[in-house]
């Protein structure tokens, strides 16, 4: 099992940027539909389709600041060789975080004027690894060799890995609770019913290791967790068994929309809300305020045999014997048998929470006219008030976007930096039922280094309304003068 622990580790350093919020771009936008639901629980009363029903949708991202691959060329001609030279040094303590989400069978459909509901399954992944030092990191990508050639300890280890897999349906529920001339005010909510597919966390609060002068591995202090979902039973190092899951959990997400009506430029007048406005110069707000509160809850797993809390200072140092060069987990294998052998460890853990990645956001959308917008936001992460054992958290990222759409056709060019420094510029084309988009260009920008990525996609059918002849409502007497 403690292989598994390895390989969750090893594929989210080696693959994974934490992104703001998915299917950016799009998923903000006037035309979403149903895939603005995710973002904004709010926002399918805010649909422009009399009905829209969305097929398939995945939008996959990753970040490190670990490492990166060397460009020397654009156009995605990426030297992935040479690993261990490609690491960052930077003196940060070492993370990587990355997620999926697979939406697919959604549809949207209003109730009446104010009101509209939405079904939205989905298959998300997410999984962090964090607080590993800058030291031992650099050790590890050079599997160890300069510390067996140069004796040395490294003290006060930390680390924490979490992985959560799970499926969702959420049913969603918005309505406007207020509509005059001046603005319109809307709210929504969508609670989860949440399926455990699988869930894993490590976490290292002291270690303490080095080698001797003869090569050999040793560890004189360790306080570590352990632990992972009991439908996973095969620890070979070549498969995987995954029983049916048996864990389920609650979810919801929250939020409000308040947009401030756009003025008539032939005099100050309010257009109509009842309109079903496609036309870009027919948006009916000046700009809008979304404030969302999401990724609330969490699922209860019944821990393996193979999980234990540990805390130990050891008086004589154990002792493992290396060969020439690590080749890998199974090498790792024979260091945590050693550990669980002399460290008598037993199962001491019966089950934990896992949290989703909770976070809130708040966002403003201006209209420039003609179907120009920007999108400037904040993503705060939300871990330290979450309640359950264990988290999987997004960073906190700023977040601004220009677009242009109409009811066929969109491009969106988000910008964002997240609370490590990292910095995107994505792209986002949307053309009738198809939407494409990457959160980072660089791999076509010549030159440079690459230590982030994500790419989104979503299939969907969609009716347009036939537009209505309402003229405008009349102007307010007091601006009328």
């Amino acid at each position: 099992m403690e292989k598994k622990l390895l390989c969750l580790i090893l594929l989210f350093v080696v693959f994974v940027d934490a992104f703001s919020q998915e299917f950016l771009g799009p998923a903000d936008g006037n035309f979403g539909g149903v895939l603005s639901v995710i973002n904004q629980p709010a926002s399918s009363i805010d649909n422009r389709y009399s009905f829209d029903f969305l097929l398939l949708g995945g939008d996959f991202a990753g970040e490190n600041n670990a490492f990166h691959v060397e460009r020397k060329n654009p156009f995605f001609n990426l030297n992935f060789t040479g690993m261990a030279r490609n690491m960052t040094r930077d003196g940060h303590r070492k993370y990587a975080y990355g997620e999926q989400d697979i939406v697919f069978l959604a549809f949207l459909f209003k109730i009446d004027p104010k009101s509209a509901l939405s079904i939205v399954p989905r298959l998300r992944a997410v999984g962090n690894v964090k607080y590993i030092s800058e030291d031992f990191a650099h050790q590890a990508m050079d599997r160890f060799e300069e510390m067996r050639e140069s004796p040395a300890t490294i003290f006060g280890q930390k680390g924490y890995v979490t992985g959560l897999a799970w499926q969702e349906l959420g049913i969603n529920y918005s309505r406007i609770v207020k509509d005059d001339k001046w603005s319109t005010v809307k709210v929504g909510a969508t609670p989860k019913l949440l399926m455990g597919l699988a869930a894993g966390y490590a976490k290292v609060d002291d270690y303490d290791f080095g080698f001797d002068a003869q090569g050999q591995h040793f560890v004189s202090n360790i306080d570590y967790s352990m632990g992972f979902s009991d439908n996973i039973n095969n620890v070979s190092t070549d498969s995987y068994q995954f029983d049916l899951p048996n864990s389920w959990g609650w979810g919801l997400d929250l939020g409000v929309r308040i947009e401030k009506k756009r003025l008539n430029k032939r005099c100050p007048t309010y257009q109509g809300t009842k309109i079903p406005l496609l036309k870009p110069k027919d948006m009916p707000y000046q700009y809008r305020l979304d404030f969302t509160l999401k990724d609330i809850g969490g699922i209860y797993f019944k821990a393996s045999p193979y999980s234990a809390d540990h805390n130990r200072t050891l008086n004589d140092s154990i002792i493992f014997n290396y060969a020439d060069k690590f080749d890998g987990v199974d090498d790792f294998e024979s260091i945590v048998d050693t550990l669980r052998t002399i460290l008598d460890q037993e199962n001491n853990v019966s089950g934990f929470h896992m949290g989703k990645p909770m976070h809130m956001t708040a966002n403003i959308d201006y209209n420039f006219g003609n179907g120009f917008y920007v999108n400037a936001g904040v993503l705060i992460d939300l871990q330290k008030v979450n309640w359950n054992d264990h988290e999987a958290n997004k960073m906190t990222t700023l977040m601004l976007t220009p677009r242009w759409e109409s009811a066929i056709l969109g491009a969106y060019v988000p910008l964002q930096v997240n609370v490590n420094g990292n910095a995107d510029i994505g792209l986002g084309l949307r053309v009738g039922p198809v939407i494409l988009g990457v959160y980072d260009l660089s791999p076509v920008l010549g030159n440079g280094t690459i230590d982030d990525g994500g790419f989104y996609f979503a299939f969907k059918h969609f009716f347009i309304p036939k537009k209505k002849k309402m003229g405008d409502l009349p102007c307010p007497r007091h601006l009328s003068n």
